[in-house]
């Protein structure tokens, strides 16, 4: 092996240090790397940018969207339908036959699919377990009370969230196939 050394400055030390000529060099490298963060941001701009649809393309393609002055609910795909439901309570119900069911008109409620469903019901479970959330004066507290989110083809939420496929694939009493389960 050869016993070959070279002297360089280092930064660090703020003094000349003998190193190997192995050692390598404290120059940058030829590449340009950007960090995870930088690519993120490129990223979301890009796709917000592009995946933003006018009213006019949508109107094109036979979707119903309907987005009103002073709604504040939105409606985009055919056939969806906001049930029980006021104008002002920021439902969101996006795909063929997404429904929203409101029974005491809770806000914010998210229905987002192909036959997704959000039935938000109020029943004596829920009267039991109110912790302060739920009235029956006139006055009206429901925007306190909690909302379903359904994300996903088929599926079905009642007062919670649910995310995926909501499909069975298997035996259901003497019949075999694809149901739909909930």
């Amino acid at each position: 092996m050869n016993r070959i050394y070279r002297v360089v400055w280092s930064k660090v030390k703020g003094c000349y240090v003998v190193v190997s000529e192995l050692a390598g060099t404290a120059k940058k490298s030829g590449r340009v790397r950007a960090s995870g963060n930088t690519l993120a941001a490129v990223l979301a701009v890009f796709l917000l940018t592009g995946i933003s649809v006018s009213s006019v393309s949508a109107a094109l393609d036979g979707v119903n969207t309907f987005v009103e002055p002073g709604n504040q609910n939105i409606k985009i795909g055919n056939g969806t339908d906001l049930r029980n439901n006021s104008t002002k309570n920021g439902a969101i119900a996006i795909g063929d036959h997404a429904q929203i069911d409101d029974y005491v008109m809770q806000e914010g409620s998210i229905a987002i699919g192909k036959n997704a469903f959000v039935e938000n019901m109020w029943g004596t479970q829920d009267k039991i377990f109110r912790f302060g959330m739920h009235s029956t004066d006139p006055l009206r507290t429901d925007h306190l009370l909690p909302a379903g989110i359904a994300i996903g083809q088929n599926t079905y939420a009642r007062s919670g969230v649910m995310i995926g496929d909501h499909k069975y694939y298997r035996r259901l009493g003497r019949y075999y196939g694809k149901f739909q389960y909930g």
